[in-house]
């Protein structure tokens, strides 16, 4: 069948934000006086639920994560110098062409409904999408399939003309959780080694490679 609906993360795949969150986390772990991570340990677990973050970090303590999300969003609303991000290099372009293409677009996204929110309120971007789902909008988040069945659920979606893109393996495993299609963006957070190991249906390297992904399917 042909894909007629896309189904975007948003970290790493749509806007820009591994510096501020990388930021941002630094900041929290020096608050709590944990051990220090690498960026790229830091930018491995964007894509899980915050309140995830902190437990997959620090397993020896998992009891922190809470307390880690606390801290994290604390920084986040009291230092907007932090607040770098912007959508990726043709992003807008695309997602234009993409809807004059006649696709349906929507946002699975881990982060919480108010923050992705923030985002979906610019109309120069909000607009193109169908429905947001936040990490606080499903029971479990990535990679089980709850935001693409919820989203196909709201929108009367077919699984299989739907297509998952992300930049990390939970968007993947999620997309494959749910019975869609699955496509991995390789500039963002995630390793091309790490998509290919979730066996996706493409890979690509810039945003705009979706367009004949699209049209040829």
């Amino acid at each position: 069948m042909s894909l007629r609906h896309l189904i975007f993360d948003f970290d790493g795949t749509l806007y820009d934000t591994a510096q501020s969150i990388v930021t941002v986390m630094r900041m929290t772990i020096e608050q709590l006086c944990l051990q220090m991570k690498t960026d790229q340990q830091l930018r491995s677990v964007i894509g899980l639920r915050l309140e995830e973050v902190g437990g997959v970090l620090f397993p020896e303590n998992a009891e922190k994560s809470i307390e880690f999300a606390a801290v994290y969003r604390e920084i986040y609303k009291t230092r907007p110098e932090v607040h770098l991000s912007h959508p990726f290099p043709g992003v807008i372009a695309t997602l234009c062409e993409l809807q004059k293409a006649g696709c349906d677009m929507a946002i699975a996204s881990s982060r919480s409904r108010r923050s992705l929110l923030e985002f979906m309120d610019d109309p120069q971007f909000g607009p193109f999408f169908k429905v947001a789902v936040g990490g606080d909008d499903v029971q479990s988040g990535k990679p089980a399939p709850d935001a693409i069945e919820l989203i196909c659920s709201r929108l009367s979606w077919n699984p299989d003309e739907t297509l998952m893109i992300g930049d990390a393996r939970f968007d993947l495993m999620m997309g494959k959780n749910a019975g869609v299609r699955t496509c991995g963006v390789t500039y963002g957070n995630g390793t091309t080694a790490e998509l290919a190991g979730e066996r996706p249906d493409y890979i690509i390297d810039e945003f705009r490679e979706l367009l004949p992904i699209v049209s040829n399917s």
